[in-house]
């Protein structure tokens, strides 16, 4: 090593150069760490953004349901009020409200559709079976069934898998 110079310039003040030279590696010690630590930060900020987000969707999609579920009710009412006093089945099937319920579905994830019209089936029995076959591609209703039959055809029936 060579002979400490008294005319060399100590940084900060320090008396040696031992003392220079630890301060120096501690502070690259401290910068790699914080490094680390940023880094860490970093994972963490990112993790609650992704946690932020996925509330905030979450929220979406309960506010969207919502909104869903009440457009469902009013078209329900509507085609209702609008067609309980038509005797052609085939113009209530072509409602515009109607037609809309069967659009709705693709809309919901949990069959919410589904077991509305089958809710409204058991409670006040309409004829929801061309919605509820256009929705579930499904019809469990043979064709000498009549209203009362196709009615706990796909009330009674497990057909939907839930």
């Amino acid at each position: 090593m060579p002979p400490i110079d008294t005319a060399y310039d100590l940084r900060h003040g320090f008396r040696d150069p031992r003392e220079e030279a630890y301060c120096i590696a501690a502070n690259r010690t401290r910068k790699s760490h914080d490094i680390f630590h940023w880094e860490d930060d970093r994972t963490r900020a990112y993790d609650l953004a992704n946690h932020i987000t996925d509330v905030i969707a979450d929220r979406r999609l309960t506010n969207n349901q919502i909104m869903l579920e009440t457009c469902l009710n009013t078209h329900i009412e509507h085609w209702k009020s609008d067609t309980i006093h038509w005797s052609s089945i085939t113009r209530r099937l072509a409602h515009p409200s109607y037609l809309r319920i069967v659009g709705l579905a693709k809309n919901f994830t949990n069959h919410e559709v589904e077991r509305a019209l089958l809710h409204e089936l058991q409670t006040d029995p309409d004829f929801w079976f061309a919605a509820l076959t256009a929705i579930t591609g499904e019809n469990p209703v043979r064709p000498e069934y009549g209203f009362r039959e196709a009615i706990n055809a796909f009330t009674t029936g497990h057909f939907f898998g839930f």
